[in-house]
């Protein structure tokens, strides 16, 4: 015989420590699977078909159906109140001084005279007086007229 096991159809020979671990039985434990790859819900598919109708629609247009339109540049020139409200700061910077006059302010205050402060105090005292301190008339009707006939 040959030593080859190969060759012969026999089985190699295992070691003791090795048959014993092989037929003794595996303590392994119980495991839950999670699923990794997650399925797309509704509203992704309905997205993902949109964006694709979309690119589809893009790359299928018609150039031929958008009217021909020649571009119209306008150069619009700013105003004068544009530009002097651009200066204004830069003028007020640059503004001199020296040349501005001194002057003396003058405070005026009109001092009443007697006739206007008269007419304030009658307005003033008309308006708060009290009706209730006046005493009840009753009125004569007077039919005597004497005519003067010269």
């Amino acid at each position: 015989m040959t030593s080859d096991p190969g060759m012969t159809g026999e089985t190699p020979r295992l070691s003791e420590e090795i048959k014993a671990d092989v037929a003794k039985q595996h303590s392994l434990r119980p495991v839950e699977t999670v699923e990794k790859n997650v399925l797309p819900t509704k509203e992704e598919i309905q997205q993902e078909r949109q964006h694709h109708e979309l690119k589809k629609g893009i790359e299928s247009f018609d150039e031929s159906t958008l009217n021909k339109v020649e571009t119209q540049e306008k150069c619009a020139l700013p105003s004068g109140e544009d530009i002097l409200k651009e200066k204004a700061p830069q003028m007020a910077a640059d503004f001199d001084r020296n040349k501005l006059k001194h002057v003396e302010p003058q405070v005026k205050a009109h001092i009443p005279d007697a006739e206007e402060y008269v007419r304030e105090k009658v307005k003033s005292e008309a308006s708060t007086f009290d009706h209730d301190k006046l005493r009840h008339v009753e009125p004569e009707v007077k039919t005597d007229v004497v005519v003067n006939e010269n």
